[in-house]
């Protein structure tokens, strides 16, 4: 959880709210562009949605160069909008915390994406409906 917290600290967006999700993706899952297309709605509702990258491909494969640009981005939101949208992404190289994140979700036995996490690092599994996230929320059961 620590390290979770410590990876979210470092993110790309999305301040927390009354609830906070974290996930894992990459930008050629229909799951997660599904979620990320959600996040507006879970943010009118309170909660934050924080992304940790995890390149289901690997370190060396095209994912983790679309999530590196992502990150590399002067502006990291539109860019991840853009690149769930199958838009090209182009941003200089940069440092950023992608293999470490990369490696967290492996350490934690992520295989799948998205992956959506509560801020107190319990896994709900992958896909989970806004509508379903927020009456979780609602019910303070996240």
């Amino acid at each position: 959880l620590q390290q979770i917290r410590h990876a979210i600290s470092e993110r790309p967006c999305l301040a927390r709210a009354r609830a906070g999700n974290h996930q894992r993706r990459p930008r050629q899952c229909g799951y997660c562009r599904k979620l990320h297309n959600e996040v507006p709605e879970l943010n009118a509702a309170g909660i934050s949605v924080e992304y940790l990258a995890f390149p289901r491909a690997g370190l060396k494969s095209e994912s983790f160069d679309k999530v590196a640009a992502v990150w590399c981005s002067s502006d990291r939101r539109k860019a991840m909008t853009d690149a769930k949208a199958g838009k090209p992404v182009d941003a200089p190289a940069c440092d950023n915390p992608v293999a470490a994140q990369f490696e967290l979700g492996q350490s934690m036995g992520v295989s799948g994406t998205p992956a959506v996490y509560t801020k107190d690092g319990e896994q709900l599994g992958g896909y989970v409906p806004a509508k379903r996230l927020i009456k979780m929320a609602d019910e303070g059961k996240i």
